[in-house]
Order: structure tokens, then C-alpha cells, then sequence
């Protein structure tokens, strides 16, 4: 029916999380395409606008797995109408055009969204102390970002050399490191380049909600914010999702699942996630050791 693949290559990257191996697909597969350029429909992937409950302060559990990429996620405020835009069983997103214009969630350019926020110190006593949390909901989209994103031009991205470790800049913050950083590649080509510049440029003055993503992470069927949301990590606070799913795969029989098809019998090609080759080499591995002290 030309709705699954199978490669050559097996078994396929499964989930390993704190040491355990978890036979879940995660985001190895990155898309399936009907051209060696890789361009174009993604038969493999979709991308969804959704309403989630989150789990604690930080984690929340992607309704829709695995997830392959994770562009934004955002804090929903009282007075969001968020019943009439979020379907109330499934909760996808019924009018991305509105969380745009009313809920100044920019799902046109997330990474804008992507701006240091303000913070202030509340008491927390699951922490048993106090903690940073966000001292405002939006922001603005300055000269002074656009400015941030020009001092990185032509930065590249290269697997396993990304922000500090990218030029050996580790504490180097009062230097302001100037390297390869997701949240300025606009256009995800893995270069900061004038097209980045332009795509920022064209949104100066905006008023945009903060994307809590900014500096977070994913794993296969998980999401998760920058700053805590919540002091105490009570669950179920609201967040407002923009991610992408796969249609997941069979790891050990190298067969991976289309959401959409090419047609049966199709030659497809298909691109992975890879960690960066270690470097070989003597007495480059490096332990630390401490001591943990009351």
C-alpha cells in the first residue's frame, strides 16, 4: 500500500534513557522523500499545533509519538480563549491563525518567540529554596537580537560541535560567544546566513509571546521547557505545543511507517539523526571527580 519502508541498514536507533535500553523509536528518522535532494513532501513526518496538560513544572508527554522535532512551547495564560481554539478531545490547534493574531504565539516563525526572558525569584519547597521563573509572558523583537543573530553569520552547524564546544569558547559568556546556535537559523539549512538575517529583520517590532522551548529539549515521547512553570511541579499545567511526530518504525526488522504515501512501490530516500563519529585518539577521555558534601 506504499505505506511502509524498508532500509538496508538495522537495526534502526532505539530509546536509551539514564543507561536502560526502552524498545520505543525515537527521533533517529528524520523523514522519507521522493528525491535524493530530500526536498519537499515528507512522507515520514507531520507537524501538529496541540493543547497538553503538562506532567510536572518542565515534562510533558507528547500525545502524538515519536517525536522527531520541537519548534515551540508556550505558557497558556487565564484569559486564553483556548476552548474555542483547541479541539476539547484531542486538543490540535482548530485556528492557528488566531493563536497567531490573539494569542501572539508566533507559529509563522516560532524561533522569534526564542528571546531571553525576564525573570523573577519565587519560593519553591520542592527545591528547598528559591527558583527562576518568568517575569513576563511576551516580548519584543529588537535591533538588539537582530543584532545577536548578525554577529553569528556564517556560523555552521557541525555534529558534535555545537555552541561553546563548537570554537573551545567554553567560559567565555563575558566574550559573548558568537558560534552556530539553533534558535538564529530561521531557515534550518545549518548555516546563520543572510536569509536568517532577512526572515528576522522582517519581524522587528513584534510583539510575541516567550517560546519556552528556548535552550529545552525532546526525547521520543516527551517535551520539555527552559524554566520551571510551576514552583512545586504540580501536573497538569496547560501548554500550548508545536512539534513534529514520525509514523515511527519497526527498529530490529528495519521497516519504518509513512503517515502519507509516495505511492506503492516508489523508490524513497531516508535520512537519520546521527551522533558525530568519535575522534580516535589517546588519552583524550577526560573523568572528573567530585565529592558531594552536606
Amino acid at each position: 500500500d506504499g505505506m511502509t519502508v524498508r532500509v538496508s541498514r538495522r537495526p534502526i536507533s532505539q530509546t536509551i534513557e539514564g543507561n536502560v535500553h526502552y524498545p520505543l523509536p525515537n527521533s533517529a528518522v528524520r523523514g522519507v522523500w521522493d528525491n535524493p535532494q530530500k526536498k519537499g513532501k515528507n512522507y515520514y513526518t507531520q507537524r501538529v499545533v496541540q493543547l497538553i496538560r503538562m506532567h510536572n513544572a518542565v515534562y510533558a508527554v507528547a500525545p502524538l509519538t515519536p517525536v522527531v522535532q520541537c519548534y515551540g512551547m508556550w505558557e497558556v495564560r487565564p484569559e486564553d480563549p483556548v476552548h474555542e481554539l483547541f479541539d476539547e478531545q484531542t486538543g490540535l490547534c482548530r485556528d492557528t491563525q488566531r493563536v497567531i493574531e490573539e494569542l501572539r504565539i508566533p507559529l509563522d516563525e516560532p524561533k522569534i518567540g526564542c528571546l531571553m526572558p525576564p525573570y523573577r525569584q519565587v519560593p519553591s519547597k520542592v527545591y528547598e529554596g528559591r527558583i527562576s521563573m518568568l517575569a513576563a509572558t511576551e516580548g519584543v523583537v529588537d535591533e538588539q537580537i537582530l543584532a545577536a543573530l548578525r554577529a553569528r553569520l556564517g556560523a555552521r552547524f557541525e555534529p558534535g560541535r555545537v555552541g561553546y564546544a563548537a570554537r573551545g569558547q567554553v567560559s567565555q559568556d563575558s566574550r559573548h560567544y558568537a558560534g552556530y546556535c539553533a534558535s538564529f537559523d530561521l531557515n534550518e539549512n545549518g548555516v546563520i546566513d543572510e536569509e536568517d538575517e532577512q526572515r528576522l529583520a522582517a519581524h522587528l517590532g513584534r510583539t510575541v509571546r516567550f517560546n519556552t522551548y528556548f535552550h529545552a529539549y525532546f526525547g521520543g515521547d516527551w517535551l520539555t521547557t527552559q524554566i520551571c512553570l510551576e514552583p512545586e511541579h504540580r501536573p497538569g499545567i496547560p501548554v500550548i505545543a508545536d512539534y513534529v511526530y514520525g509514523g515511527g518504525y519497526d527498529a530490529a526488522a528495519g521497516i519504518v511507517r509513512l503517515l502519507e504515501t509516495p505511492g506503492p512501490n516508489q523508490p524513497v530516500w531516508v535520512e537519520y539523526y546521527h551522533d558525530a563519529p568519535a575522534q580516535p585518539g589517546h588519552h583524550n577521555i577526560l573523568v572528573h571527580l567530585y565529592r558531594e558534601t552536606d
